[in-house]
């Protein structure tokens, strides 16, 4: 459900995918998760973020100019390199309304899960077959969404 203030803003939905400059434990990704979702629930922004073998899939979810200064400081974020936007998009309802970030390690997949994206996830996140299908890697987004439920 939208609020007032949603239905005034242009709402979008922007998917990227970005290396890390690091190696990420899970204590670091947990410091991320933490800050990101205290921030994000400022913005109102929402999204699921995917995680395999140092790279990022993320998609974000909110106001259009929250989205856009998110984006800004996540390209300025010294931890990234080679962000690239896969989509943007209008967007009538939001996908993940109830997480300010979401969060799947793709290293950690249950046999169901990994056998039912084995083509897709055994390619990096920053592989071609991820920026050319946008659409595709939006569908794994929700797939992991529907299964955090």
């Amino acid at each position: 459900m939208s609020t007032v203030a949603e239905q005034v803003q242009t709402l979008v939905s922007l998917v990227y995918i970005s290396s890390g400059t690091q190696d990420f434990s899970p204590e670091d990704i947990v410091e991320i998760l933490r800050k990101s979702r205290i921030n994000n629930d400022k913005r109102n922004i929402t999204g699921m973020l995917l995680y395999k073998d140092g790279n990022f899939l993320q998609v974000l979810e909110g106001p259009e100019d929250e989205i856009a200064r998110l984006m800004q400081t996540i390209e300025m974020d010294s931890r990234h390199r080679g962000l690239i936007v896969l989509t943007k998009k209008p967007l009538r309802e939001r996908q993940f309304p109830s997480w300010s970030m979401a969060y799947k390690d793709l290293t950690r997949l249950s046999a169901e899960d990994a056998e039912a994206y084995s083509p897709f996830l055994k390619e990096s996140l920053m592989d071609e077959e991820f920026r050319s299908k946008p659409d595709r890697c939006y569908k794994l987004l929700l797939h992991f969404k529907e299964k955090l439920r």
